[in-house]
């Protein structure tokens, strides 16, 4: 009986935490190609689905996503540089990357700490950026003020990647679990990496309805095209 009420407690605990994005009036389905992966020939399909998505009644914004909240890749630990700091100072998290299109943030309802959301402007040919969460940034750059600044990355702490600038800080969100917080997530532009396969729509009322809408602008685009996981 007191592991009962324990369990019922914990369950009542985690209920009421906010998981830092919205959750009422999101849909979110999974569109892989025929491999399960993204590829550079998914692009077009992603970037023309966003339009007619965006252009239906009733919804409010759209947005690609490589993972979306809850259904999140397992963080791993990457080794982070920040420009101008000697090889010392690098350090190890627990990290998670997020390939995003515009939209992704006022999707979800994530706030914007400082700096910008990933916009039309970040595009393949122009300066490497990413949108950081404050966990991340306070880890990093304490008080002081990290857009702006630039961070590169490593899987061994042998092969970095160049330098990314940070064009915007987000809230934290819960995306690994409620309860679990601290995560380090990097958020970079869709279109300076991969498209999908996760497709979120926010809707002005319940997004139920909008899960068959999708599916038909996929199919009508790749009639044989996967739409699943609603």
């Amino acid at each position: 009986e007191l592991l009962k009420l324990h369990n019922d407690a914990l369950l009542l605990n985690l209920t009421a935490v906010d998981p830092g994005f919205e959750t009422e009036s999101v849909l979110s389905v999974q569109s892989p190609s025929s491999n399960f992966g993204v590829t550079q020939a998914d692009v077009p399909l992603f970037q023309q689905a966003l339009d007619e998505i965006r252009a239906r009644p009733g919804v409010r914004s759209a947005a690609v996503a490589s993972w979306v909240p809850l259904a999140a890749e397992t963080p791993v630990a990457w080794g982070v540089r920040v420009e101008g700091e000697a090889e010392q100072a690098d350090r190890t998290n627990l990290m998670a990357f997020n390939d995003v299109s515009t939209g992704f943030f006022e999707t979800l309802g994530v706030p914007l700490v400082t700096g910008r959301y990933l916009d039309d402007t970040d595009l393949e040919e122009t300066e490497p950026v990413v949108v950081i969460n404050q966990s991340m940034a306070e880890a990093h750059f304490g008080d002081s003020n990290a857009v702006g600044r630039r961070l590169s990355f490593s899987f061994n702490g042998q092969n970095w990647s160049d330098f990314e600038r940070v064009v915007g800080v987000v809230a934290d969100m819960q995306e690994h679990g409620i309860g679990r917080e601290g995560v380090h997530t990097v958020y970079r532009p869709a279109s300076q990496g991969s498209w999908g396969p996760a497709i979120l729509v926010a809707s002005d009322g319940d997004p139920a309805p909008l899960a068959l809408q999708v599916r038909d602008v996929i199919h009508g685009i790749e009639p044989d095209r996967a739409v699943d996981q609603v």
